[in-house]
């Protein structure tokens, strides 16, 4: 058996299918009629051996990234990605992805600089790049690797990124993320601030509570202006009276424990008080402005992206367990050995010898 075939598929396809969001993979490939071509069989593939090298290169970068030893699912996780990694750079070499210009470049200037027979200052830049294919450095090198990685990963999205969504499908993805694209509610309140640290906590609170009783009988209007708040308090850290914000407003200008507790806040009326970063404040909430889902029109360019992203996304990871099925993924003799020394440091996993 083959490390990762095809009981890895298996798995990640059921993950797939789990996702919440499985049904924009079937549209996807309802919408544009993208469909895969059945794989090799077993005996036309392709070899793709890890060694136990490559396993210890991945440990090692796992070990200096996390600051700890991978655990086997980390480790399992990075053999996985190097797997499609790999994957893909066969797939853009196949494409001949290895030949635009600036894969060309990169492997003139590694053949010139390791391979004293590709000197010759007379040769031109697409010998010295054919001279470093001849070496194997375009398989080798991390920048050659990264750059076809990427040119194959935006040729197979390219694929549904070019194409046009359905107004429907449009909708249905508006409706099933309300949350990414509904409006934030919005709050507006007025507030006195009181700032009188070095009488104590208890005099404090309790000289508050006197002044709220006289606010309440003095203000009891809904809608509070500033200049009706002039006198009252301390001068406030924060002007007085604040139109309809976010949470995330009112967060930065009062703080969490504040904004936490206009929740439980009755709308017109003056409550406190409540601490802040300033100190304490008698608060009236004057409006409260639900968050509401927007009509498709007014968000249909952020709704278009995030659903052929999300779509280019899921073609991609298809398109790939299709071409990592056209190989025969296994561990080399000498990572057979590793793999049986360190128990199964690699969990979940097929090994063929």
């Amino acid at each position: 058996m083959s490390w990762g075939h095809p009981r890895w598929r298996r798995g990640a396809l059921g993950a797939i299918s789990r996702s919440p969001a499985v049904h924009f993979a079937v549209v996807g490939a309802l919408l544009y009629g993208l469909s895969g071509s059945p794989g090799p069989q077993p005996e036309d593939r392709a070899v793709l051996e890890i060694s136990a090298q490559r396993v210890a290169l991945l440990r090692t970068d796992l070990h200096l990234e996390l600051g700890r030893a991978p655990s086997p699912a980390e480790l399992q996780a990075a053999v996985d990605t190097w797997i499609d990694g790999e994957v893909l750079i066969r797939h853009a070499v196949e494409l001949g992805l290895d030949r635009e210009p600036a894969v060309e470049r990169r492997l003139a200037q590694i053949a010139a600089f390791v391979d004293g027979e590709a000197r010759d200052p007379q040769a031109s830049e697409a010998v010295l790049a054919d001279r470093a294919r001849e070496l194997g450095l375009h398989m080798s090198d991390r920048v050659v690797r990264n750059i076809l990685i990427d040119r194959a990963s935006r040729l197979i999205r390219a694929a549904v990124l070019v194409r046009e969504p359905t107004e429907g499908a449009l909708r249905q993805y508006l409706e099933q993320h309300a949350d990414l694209f509904r409006t934030p509610s919005r709050l507006a309140l007025a507030h006195v601030e009181l700032r009188r640290a070095s009488m104590g906590e208890a005099a404090e609170k309790a000289e508050a509570q006197a002044l709220l009783e006289r606010l309440a009988e003095a203000l009891p209007e809904k809608e509070i202006h500033a200049d009706a708040l002039a006198g009252w308090g301390d001068a406030p850290s924060v002007p007085s009276v604040l139109p309809a914000l976010t949470e995330r407003d009112l967060i930065r200008r009062f703080g969490p424990q504040f904004v936490d507790a206009l929740a439980e806040m009755p709308e017109g009326e003056w409550s406190g008080p409540v601490r802040s970063a300033h100190g304490l404040h008698l608060v009236k909430v004057q409006e409260r402005r639900p968050g509401a889902l927007p009509p498709l029109s007014t968000v249909e360019d952020q709704v278009r992206g995030r659903l052929r992203h999300e779509l280019a996304e899921r073609w991609l990871q298809e398109r790939l367990q299709g071409l990592r099925a056209e190989f025969d993924v296994r561990l080399s003799p000498d990572a057979v050995a590793m793999h049986t020394l360190l128990g199964s440091e690699v969990s979940g996993s097929e090994v063929s010898s």
